[in-house]
């Protein structure tokens, strides 16, 4: 067995070293059939290897090789006679590929002949020959063919040469069968990463620029690596192994072993360049039979800020004075030119124009334009009539991230009035809308509420309403399908809008004032306006306020919103679907903010379902809104933006409904951080409409809108309660809670349930808390009951008592059961408040939506009163819920009572 596994090893071992090896030289002769000499075959090109010269006095010969060689094939081989000096030379064999060369070749020889007498060497210039030795296996015979491995030193040469040459007489020879084998030698391989390199740029005057680096390695390297700047027809790059050290326009990195290990390269823009840009110019890595490699450079030596700013800068009428304002100026002169201006207007005052920053280029909108150097003239469009707006004029050198606004010094500015005439206020205009030019197949109905002033007053007037940019001119109407909010309360669709025909215009009658207020809608199409990163602006047109049946006259916003489309990445021109189902009522209009006190102009707006329309055989509405939104009792959908720039976005915190009658508010739910009680977050989202956001109905159901809720001290030396709401929807009751300090946890409840009313109209409460004694600051929180169980608060709201009551606090009743949660919704603990009206055994199990238990609390028997337990949101076995809805099981005696409580983090 050991033997066996020996001869098995060397197997191995024999193979392992064939691994790697090729033969890269053979010649075996076999296209020779002839008896001649070598020169004849040279001449006639006739053997094998094409790549090698072949000269000498040898002659072939044909002669079957005997038994002792089978590696012998073919009938030709070179013969050698007796005289000695007879030689075969082969040249032009290319071995500089390869290392650890060796020979093999087919021998025979007749009886006389010893080892060597035939000469093998081998030269690398034709000029130095090393000699090969060689010997015949011993006991193997005379006149039969062996293989033999000369043994020496075989160079690697672009030119190898062979010689065979008869060093004695009387012997014959025959060779046959030449090989050469050796291990190919790895290419020379240079890797930089990266290839590019851009945004060097430093102001003229303050270089270098900042550094950049890339990476080198080589691996297989016959040579040094050599990174080089081009210097023609001037340097413009340096480069530098160290940061911050001694840059040049070349560098060396030393190989060893052929191998240059990864390193780092310092690369900037050099100082005391010119203002312009420098790009696309290669840093070049070589080395000896390597690839070479490159890295691209692209930077810009800016300009400084401009010298000075323009002169004699004036206003005037436009072409309609009532809609535009004409500007104009001389350039500003000095030793730094401005490459152009920048232009910004406002209402209300030079105070409400921002200056621009260094480095954020803005765009064009209706109060901003840029204008190039030479121009001097601009001219605003699309304003509201007897409105005073407010410019300032900003001269900027370079552009981009490069962008050099001057901001110091005195900054020229001018006002201006337009024409008085019909204008447009906006009361509530939403941030985004939806939009994909081409083909738009995920369109959603888009809503706002504006005021129309200064037209005939009580006069009846048709419109339509479009979606314009910011290069339509006064006198174009837009894109975009008719939505219409008609004056008896139903909303219409049409795909063509007009004067003059029924149904492709809607109609109004103003107040004795001229003035107009209402909803007003719209549904984006496939014009190219509807781009998605375009401002548009909603654009109405109008008749005569008499009948007519053509457009007299078109009212603008002052104020665009952006164009978004689904998308599931953050950029700032994708957004994502989001709708729910509220308790309000049809036909009211729904807006989210992204803040909770409902500041601003917000994000999304549309109206609430059902608004009577069917929208499910209009393949041009988005299919989510069409399966849950449309003809859904008070469902609504909008598109919110993924991102709003390198801040993202913050999420939706505010959802309100107003009334279709007038606009106010009719109920609004909040949430400060964007994820909502049912653990849905609305921060950053990614899901287009392939994944929307859906609020659930323990999200935003906006059943309850408060908009009123005091204490203070009345004329019976009490304190009074009063709250007001504007609407009610599922609503069992209220209860008055108080405390000493401003601590929920610590508060009692000192009202029976007081019931709601649930109605849309305005509703006034008022409790008086008559029953103090003690001076002192009073806290009062109102705690809502809705029927479905879920408890919300408000508050709280603090009142400073003398100490004038003179009456005993009644008992109030007590109710077996858990009272509150609070706060509901909790992160990272809730207190779980509950009561008994007789003493009872308490056992209180917390359940995870699967109906498993996370938590127990065996708390034994309790007294009759108030009680309450901290759950800290954890489990039996200490670790962390996650965000999700939880029951909490009150067990007390042989009765049972659960509550919900939601989690969210």
């Amino acid at each position: 067995m050991k033997k066996l596994l020996f001869i098995f090893t060397l197997c191995l071992c024999t193979i392992g070293i064939s691994w790697g090896q090729t033969v890269f030289f053979s010649e075996t002769f076999g296209s020779v059939s002839a008896t001649t000499s070598i020169a004849t075959h040279e001449t006639n090109n006739g053997f094998d290897n094409d790549d090698a010269t072949f000269t000498g006095t040898a002659d072939i010969r044909n002669t079957n090789p005997s038994s002792g060689y089978t590696g012998a094939s073919g009938l030709a081989n070179v013969f050698f006679t007796n005289t000695v000096g007879k030689y075969l030379l082969i040249e032009g064999i290319n071995s500089s590929s390869y290392s650890n060369i060796s020979m093999s070749l087919g021998h025979h020889k007749n009886t006389t002949a010893g080892n060597n007498e035939l000469s093998i060497e081998v030269s690398s210039d034709g000029t130095n020959w090393n000699s090969l030795t060689y010997s015949r296996p011993t006991g193997t015979g005379t006149a039969v063919w062996l293989l033999i491995t000369p043994s020496g030193t075989i160079p690697a040469a672009q030119n190898l040469r062979i010689r065979f040459t008869q060093t004695s007489t009387g012997p014959q020879f025959r060779i046959d069968d030449i090989k050469l084998t050796g291990t190919a030698a790895s290419t020379p391989t240079i890797t930089v990463n990266p290839a590019t390199l851009s945004g060097f740029s430093y102001v003229q005057g303050s270089g270098p620029s900042s550094e950049k680096t890339f990476t080198v390695q080589g691996s297989n390297l016959t040579a040094d690596i050599n990174i080089t700047v081009p210097t023609s027809p001037a340097q413009h790059y340096e480069i530098s192994k160290t940061s911050g050290g001694t840059f040049s326009s070349s560098l060396t990195l030393t190989q060893s072993g052929g191998t240059v290990s990864e390193t780092t390269i310092y690369v900037r823009l050099k100082a005391g360049l010119s203002a312009g840009d420098y790009n696309n110019e290669t840093i070049t890595v070589s080395s000896t039979g390597a690839t070479s490699q490159t890295v691209t450079c692209s930077g810009t030596v800016c300009k400084p800020e401009p010298s000075n700013h323009c002169t004699n800068f004036t206003a005037a009428n436009g072409t309609d004075p009532k809609t535009q304002i004409t500007l104009s100026w001389t350039d500003a002169t000095g030793s730094i030119i401005p490459d152009g201006y920048l232009i910004k207007a406002a209402t209300g005052d030079y105070s409400n124009i921002v200056n621009p920053v260094d480095g954020t280029a803005e765009t064009d909108e209706t109060l901003v334009k840029n204008i190039a150097t030479g121009v001097q003239t601009a001219t605003f469009s699309n304003l509201n009539s007897s409105t005073t707006y407010y410019f300032k004029i900003f001269p900027y050198t370079n552009s981009g991230t490069n962008i050099n606004y001057k901001t110091d010094g005195t900054i020229p500015q001018i006002s201006w009035t337009t024409a008085s005439g019909p204008t447009i206020v906006e009361i509530i205009l939403p941030q985004y809308i939806q939009g994909k030019n081409v083909t738009n197949n995920q369109r959603l109905p888009w809503a706002c509420r504006l005021r129309l002033e200064n037209l005939t007053a009580s006069a009846t007037y048709r419109y339509f309403g479009q979606f314009v940019v910011s290069t339509d001119d006064a006198s174009t109407n837009g894109a975009g399908i008719g939505w219409f909010v008609n004056s008896d309360n139903t909303i219409s669709r049409n795909t063509s809008v007009g004067m003059s025909t029924e149904g492709a215009y809607s109609e109004f009658t103003t107040d004795a004032n001229g003035s107009y207020t209402g909803w007003f809608m719209g549904e984006p199409s496939g014009n190219t306006r509807f781009t998605p990163g375009n401002n548009l602006y909603y654009r109405i047109m109008l008749n005569d306020g008499a009948g007519g049946s053509s457009v007299t006259m078109r009212l603008t916003t002052a104020n665009s919103f952006k164009v978004i489309n689904f998308g599931t990445s953050d950029d700032v021109n994708q957004g994502t679907f989001l709708y729910g189902v509220s308790r309000s009522p049809a036909k009211n209009f729904v807006f989210v903010y992204d803040n909770v006190e409902g500041t601003g102009r917000p994000i999304a707006g549309s109206i609430i379902e059902d608004d009577g329309l069917d929208l499910s055989n209009v393949t041009q509405i988005l299919p989510s809104y069409k399966t849950n939104v449309d003809k859904v009792d008070g469902a609504w959908g909008v598109i919110i933006p993924n991102s709003v720039g390198a801040k993202g976005f913050s999420g939706i915190k505010r959802i309100e409904s107003r009334n279709l009658s007038d606009g106010d508010l009719y109920a609004q739910a909040t949430d400060s951080d964007g994820v909502w009680p049912s653990g849905v977050n609305t921060v950053n989202p990614t899901g287009g409409d392939v994944t929307p956001i859906v609020l659930s109905e323990n999200d935003a159901t906006l059943p309850v809108e408060l908009s009123a809720f005091m204490a203070y001290i009345n004329s019976q030396g009490g304190i009074t309660v009063m709250w007001a709401t504007q609407s009610e929807t599922g609503v069992n009751g209220y209860y008055v809670n108080r405390a000493t300090v401003n601590d929920l946890s610590a508060a009692v409840r000192i009202s029976s349930l007081i019931p709601a009313s649930n109605t849309s109209q305005q509703q006034v409460y008022v409790y008086n808390d008559n029953e103090l004694y003690e001076p002192g600051t009073y806290y009062y929180w109102l705690e809502i009951q809705d029927i479905d169980g879920v408890v919300s608060y408000y508050g709280s709201r603090s009142v400073t008592f003398g100490g004038s009551g003179n009456n005993v606090t009644p008992e109030i009743p007590l109710v077996t059961g858990i009272r509150s949660i609070y706060p509901n919704p909790f992160n990272p603990s809730a207190t779980i408040m509950y009561e008994l009206e007789q003493p009872a055994n308490v056992n209180i199990d917390i359940y995870n939506n699967r109906g498993q238990i996370v938590r127990s609390f065996a708390i034994g028997q309790k007294e009759k009163g108030s009680h309450k337990l901290l759950w800290d949101g954890t489990d039996n076995s200490g670790s962390a819920c996650g965000t999700g809805i939880y029951f909490i099981k009150m067990q007390a005696g042989k009765e049972t009572f659960v509550k919900k409580a939601a989690l969210v983090k």
